[in-house]
């Protein structure tokens, strides 16, 4: 039993996320500390799990975070509804950000990218979800898995 304890863990995928200056982020809600931080708290985390998810062992991932534009946008003419998010075809969900990705201490990608989906509001998986973020974590797993999924070894 000692002997075990001793031996080295095998590697594991980790992801990395910084936020840059949010407090200038495009969104509102991340000009205001209060939903910043439990913004910014909700999509650390939810990297991380995709990156246990689609990572490889020994992979380490670290995700700048530049801007991000939540979907859809406060209407203020109706001041009854300050607080709700009003979707349209035109406040997509957008993320700027620049990444590196690691494989056993080489770097094997890195990039700046600025990443939407103009089509948000067709998404069947969104409809129903009481998530109020589903629509960014929905385009962030779809590039995410685009980007980083572990690839099957040739010939299999």
């Amino acid at each position: 039993m000692t002997v075990a304890l001793l031996l080295p863990l095998p590697g594991r995928a980790e992801v990395e996320v910084r936020f840059v200056a949010p407090e200038h982020f495009s969104d509102r809600d991340f000009r205001r500390s209060a939903t910043r931080a439990q913004a910014m708290k909700v999509f650390e985390t939810f990297l991380a799990q995709l990156g246990k998810k689609y990572l490889g062992e020994k992979q380490l991932l670290t995700i700048e975070i530049l801007d991000i534009r939540l979907a859809g946008n406060y209407d203020s003419w109706w001041s009854v509804m300050n607080d709700v998010r009003v979707l349209t075809d035109i406040t997509p969900p957008r993320f700027g950000l620049r990444y590196t990705l690691k494989d056993g201490g080489r770097t094997v990608a890195q990039a700046r990218e600025s990443i939407t989906d103009v089509n948000y509001l067709t998404n069947p998986a969104a409809r129903l979800s009481v998530d109020p973020f589903v629509h960014e974590k929905i385009l962030l797993e779809n590039w995410f898995r685009k980007r980083f999924a572990r690839q099957p070894p040739a010939g299999s």
